[in-house]
């Protein structure tokens, strides 16, 4: 007897981010850099029962040798 496997899937909501980055070279070595995703904070799921982080915050810096 074979077990059957089924996976089922609910219809999502749709959705849009807007992310944005800035960067800055300095001293001709180094890279600052800021990324700010889901600048509007929306609240999405990619899959089910797993929330997506709200507005997010990067900062880097790059060094070029």
């Amino acid at each position: 007897e074979n077990p059957e496997i089924e996976f089922r899937s609910r219809p999502s909501r749709s959705f849009a981010l807007l992310n944005a980055n800035i960067k800055k070279e300095v001293l001709k070595i180094f890279v600052l850099r800021f990324e700010l995703k889901n600048i509007f904070g929306e609240k999405y799921q990619i899959w089910e029962s797993i929330e997506e982080p709200g507005r997010t915050y990067l900062f880097s810096l790059e060094a070029r040798i």
